[in-house]
């Protein structure tokens, strides 16, 4: 700090005709120390609150993985036909695409991939607590 308020005194050598030179070195150094503090206080919250991040995201990685799994779990128990048509829906197909890919009517389809929503819904709704855990 002693070196970077000598350094600003310098530069300002010229302009300094009829000034108090210490008060002036003082309120450099002051501001200096204020900033230096200011900055090192923003880093040290910056790398608190990455810490937590890190800690909160692998938590929620956790989470993620087991209620995929749960959710994978609860896709398995449906029947072949409602599970395939679910999984052609959520890959981005249209309900025209996945009926001709299955050989059954839009209608048909539309139904199917309901019930099989519908059916998923209430097993996450029953046993959402597991997951949680």
């Amino acid at each position: 700090m002693v070196q970077e308020t000598m350094l600003r005194l310098w530069k300002l050598r010229d302009r300094l005709d009829g000034t108090n030179h210490e008060a002036l070195g003082v309120r450099i150094a002051k501001n200096l120390c204020i900033d230096h503090y200011r900055c090192s206080h923003i880093r040290m919250a910056g790398v608190r609150s990455a810490e937590v991040m890190a800690a909160e995201s692998a938590d929620q990685k956790l989470l993620a993985d087991d209620m995929k799994r749960w959710i994978e779990g609860n896709m398995r128990r449906l029947p072949a036909t409602q599970r395939r048509m679910l999984q052609m829906r959520s890959e981005g197909m249209s309900i025209d695409e996945i009926a001709a890919a299955c050989g059954t009517t839009i209608t048909s389809t539309k139904t199917m991939i309901s019930a099989a929503r519908r059916t998923l819904l209430k097993q996450i709704k029953g046993g959402k607590q597991e997951w949680k855990r």
